[in-house]
């Protein structure tokens, strides 16, 4: 559960799967209207969130427009200019890394994990960055993953409702709430 943070300044950090940005975009995925209320609401409180994602999402979501979606190049570009200097990509290793060392951290975080290949570099990014908050429409890949790493998972829409319950329970304005900072239980990010 969220609660308001005491510190000023420090920004949440959530973890976005692609499947939430690829629903923003796509009308006609099933999840649409949510994954667009989602940012709509992270964006327009700006100063609380940092969202990140690993740089090999963008591969992910480009193969899953290429093999589904019509106009996959218009999609993709979309996207990528929707999102531009919003979200932060980061590298799945902290440190510099030989390409082969980064595999096989990789392929260990599969075989820990039993996860498809862009669920296993959800994991390992997310692990070595240290981020507590992650966000994607299959909560159900990452049941072992959460239990064994005492992450928060939420789908776009839950996490929206913790925001808004937290408004309710501090009785204050969201603004007031971008004034306070917030915490997740008990972490500092």
């Amino acid at each position: 559960m969220l609660e308001v943070k005491e510190k000023v300044g420090d920004k949440m950090k959530l973890y976005v799967d692609s499947d939430v940005f690829i629903s923003s975009i796509d009308k006609t995925e099933k999840y649409h209207n949510q994954s667009k209320k989602f940012f709509e609401k992270i964006f327009e409180t700006n100063d609380e969130y940092e969202i990140y994602t690993s740089n090999f999402t963008l591969l992910e979501m480009a193969s899953g427009f290429a093999r589904t979606k019509k106009q996959p190049e218009r999609k993709y570009r979309d996207l990528l200019l929707k999102y531009a200097g919003r979200i932060k990509t980061i590298d799945p290793e902290k440190t510099n890394t030989t390409f082969r060392d980064l595999m096989e951290n990789i392929v260990k975080t599969a075989f820990r994990y039993k996860a498809n290949t862009g669920d296993t570099i959800h994991i390992h990014t997310i692990k070595k960055w240290k981020i507590k908050n992650f966000i994607t429409w299959n909560k159900k890949h990452f049941k072992k993953f959460k239990e064994k790493n005492k992450i928060n998972l939420y789908d776009p829409s839950d996490f929206l409702k913790e925001y808004n319950k937290l408004i309710l329970k501090s009785k204050l304005t969201p603004k007031q709430i971008s004034a306070q900072r917030w915490e997740d239980h008990g972490t500092y990010f």
